[in-house]
């Protein structure tokens, strides 16, 4: 790998093995046939890493209807432990922004949990906003896939890209629009080397140290039959990033393999990529596109974010990086494109999600990590990267960056290498191909950014550099010593308001309520239930209900607020999760810790017992911060034993701030929305109104016993740190 020599320069790759075959799978069609093929070779030991997967989606959508039932994940892992194959999943343990998009309750599905060969975990070992995001199956450790594609819903496409195919669809959610990524295949020593990989996750999210696959029990190649080496004998390295964690060293490779790659490009630079707010990827590029000569840079993104939320947020921030990258290129070096399917209005988008660099034909690098900071230092990714050491080896990898060219402008793989060959440049093939109806066209300019600019610094918590950005300031906030600073209180209080405020916005975006038209609907559909004296007893009968299926307490609140008068609505709010706590603490007091754990996980009984050791204001503060679903808290906790008038108490005091800001401002900030998608708008009033309550929140948390001792905190707590 380029520039990684020298004690004075980080690592820019964990380990460096070897492909006996390799290729790049574009689109999810190929990859999902091609790990179907696979998976049903292997005689040993699957392991999969995903930061998203769901056991229903199908892998075979050419087959007839029976097949694709077959053809489910779950339906083919299940097959695979019949025959005496171990089957070890390791999943994101997403927080409840993602539970809409997801399989519900994954870790308790009969789906995950068919056989006493297949272990399902969700991995909740990294800090406080990072996520588990690496991509990985290995098969017997000897064929293994790596890239940005999870096995799950609402990915599943082919290269055509089809407008409006009926095939693009993943039951029980709608069909989705059309989506792009790349995923890489690779079998021989490297397949070993991924494998350990995902063993080492494995052993950090649950202690259990997993075996390598003895020879004489493992595939001799699970190769899938649908796919022909594009590479054969080939050098591949594997980088990481992982964030400084439970006594773990930050792993920062994939950062410096950007960095390096970038500076030692000297004709070609060439980008697939979900986002592109990474400051340090920002910087190396600007200083390259500095340079008198230097290589020509194409940066192929989505021509919109998902969604109007995360345009509020990562838009901006790439509205940032891309007026930054123009104005560095002062010698017309770069183009940041996107690809379009029709050039007709309210044309589809295409989501691209693939994570690739190619760097001048001699680096291909495919993986989970994204152009963004928070791939950089804080969430755990996987890139693997090709180094061409021959001529075949570089025509293999300019061959990877046609195919994908092909794909965008519409037009045949020999077209791309016939004009890149003629003008030599990679802009002047591009602009050659670009006049078809489906192409590639310069990204739009975003226009301003959603939120108002004094608070774009605050979209850096969407996208934080490493977790040193947010937990020293929430530690120092709930340690309770004297010593802490007045503007570290203030920095936290801000903090979590734009959390709060950010997360209601979410929840319009990606609950069930995004799918009302109005705020009347609702009320008007359930005003014969509400009305009269009865009204506030069905109230709180919905939380009790709702806190049983897990369901989440923001949109009970919020729907409490918009159907009664503000002070009922407060009232039914709060005795309601008052009921709601100490009939799920009673469950889980029957459940007891053992079934509780296998069922969840040991995080919240951890988190619960760690909290409780600290009393009343404790446990205010973890409903303040709500870092765990608000029933799966309550179940914890009474599987823990912890005493229930603190944890109920407790639990209404870190409530009450929430339950006024939601009551209060919640009906005008849905009719703002629903009626104006105005976030310039909405955001501040937003602001403003939970300012307020979170630093009285925060201020009566802080008043806590004297003499009391000092503690570590209740984030680093909840994070699982020992005291």
């Amino acid at each position: 790998m380029p520039a990684n020599s020298g004690s004075d320069r980080a690592a820019n790759v964990w380990k460096v093995s070897k492909a006996t075959k390799a290729s790049v799978l574009i689109d999810a069609d190929a990859y999902y046939r091609a790990v179907h093929e696979a998976l049903l070779q292997a005689k040993s030991r699957v392991l999969i890493l995903g930061w998203d997967l769901d056991s229903r989606v199908c892998l075979r959508r050419d087959l007839d209807e029976p097949g694709r039932c077959n053809a489910t994940l779950g339906a083919v892992l299940a097959t695979l432990c019949k025959r005496g194959v171990n089957v070890n999943v390791l999943g994101w343990d997403f927080v409840s922004l993602y539970a809409f998009d997801r399989e519900p309750q994954p870790d308790v599905s009969p789906a995950w949990n068919c056989h006493r060969r297949l272990r399902f975990v969700l991995d909740d070992m990294h800090p406080v906003g990072a996520s588990h995001h690496q991509k990985v199956v290995v098969i017997d450790d000897v064929v293994a896939f790596a890239g940005g594609l999870d096995l799950c819903g609402a990915r599943w496409d082919r290269p055509a890209h089809i407008i409006g195919d009926p095939v693009r669809h993943d039951p029980p959610h709608d069909p989705h629009p059309p989506f792009h990524d790349v995923q890489m295949a690779l079998e021989g020593p490297i397949a070993m080397v991924l494998g350990d990989l995902a063993r080492a996750r494995w052993s950090r999210a649950t202690g259990q140290r997993l075996p390598v696959t003895p020879t004489n029990k493992a595939s001799t190649t699970a190769w899938p039959k649908s796919v022909a080496p594009e590479f054969t004998d080939v050098t591949i390295a594997l980088s990481r990033t992982s964030p400084e964690y439970e006594g773990h060293a930050a792993v920062h490779e994939v950062m410096q393999l950007h960095v390096d790659v970038i500076a030692a490009a000297q004709r070609t630079l060439y980008y697939e990529n979900q986002y592109l707010t990474s400051r340090v990827v920002d910087e190396a590029l600007c200083a390259s596109l500095n340079k008198p000569e230097g290589p020509e840079v194409v940066i192929v993104v989505p021509e919109t974010c998902n969604g109007w939320l995360e345009e509020s947020t990562i838009g901006a921030r790439r509205t940032a990086m891309v007026e930054h990258l123009q104005a560095a290129d002062r010698h017309g070096r770069l183009a940041i494109l996107t690809p379009i399917l029709t050039r007709a209005e309210g044309r589809p988008r295409l989501n691209v999600h693939g994570k690739v660099t190619i760097v001048d034909d001699h680096w291909l690098r495919i993986g989970s990590a994204n152009l963004a900071n928070r791939s950089m230092g804080l969430d755990t990714e996987s890139d693997v990267c090709v180094e061409a050491h021959d001529d075949d080896e570089v025509d293999g990898i300019a061959h990877v960056r046609a195919r994908l060219l092909a794909e965008h402008l519409d037009v045949e793989i020999d077209d791309v290498k016939a004009a890149f060959a003629q003008t030599g440049s990679l802009l002047k093939t591009i602009a050659a191909l670009q006049g078809k109806e489906r192409s590639l066209i310069d990204l739009p300019p975003l226009g301003p950014a959603k939120l108002p600019e004094v608070l774009l610094p605050l979209t850096a918590f969407a996208d934080p550099e490493g977790p040193a950005d947010m937990d020293p300031l929430i530690r120092r906030d709930f340690n309770g010593d004297r010593g802490v600073r007045r503007n570290k209180r203030a920095a936290v209080t801000v903090l979590v308001a734009v959390v709060v405020c950010l997360g209601l916005a979410a929840l319009w975006r990606y609950s069930p309520l995004s799918q009302l038209t109005s705020p009347d609907q609702l009320n008007i559909a359930l005003a014969p239930l509400v009305s009269g004296p009865t009204g506030p007893v069905f109230g709180v009968g919905v939380f009790v209900v709702g806190g049983l299926v897990f369901f989440p307490l923001t949109l009970l609140i919020l729907q409490t607020g918009l159907l009664f008068h503000p002070v009922t609505a407060i009232i039914v709010s709060m005795v309601g999760a008052a009921l709601s706590t100490v009939l799920m603490y009673g469950v889980g007091g029957l459940l007891g810790a053992g079934t509780v754990q296998r069922l969840v996980g040991n995080k919240p009984l951890r988190v619960v017992r760690s909290v409780g050791a600290r009393g009343v204001l404790a446990f205010a503060g973890l409903r303040l911060v709500p870092i765990a679903p608000f029933s799966l808290v309550n179940l914890a906790a009474g599987a823990a034993g912890v005493p229930l008038p603190p944890f109920l108490l407790g639990s209404m005091l870190g409530l009450m701030p929430g339950v006024l800001a939601l009551t209060l401002i919640g009906q005008g900030v849905l009719a703002l929305l629903w009626a104006s998608f105005n976030v310039n708008a909405t955001i501040p009033v937003v602001v403003a109104g939970l300012v307020g309550t979170v630093v009285a929140g925060l201020v009566f948390h802080r008043r806590r016993r004297r003499g009391a001792r000092r503690s570590r905190g209740l984030i680093a707590a909840v994070s699982g740190e020992k005291t």
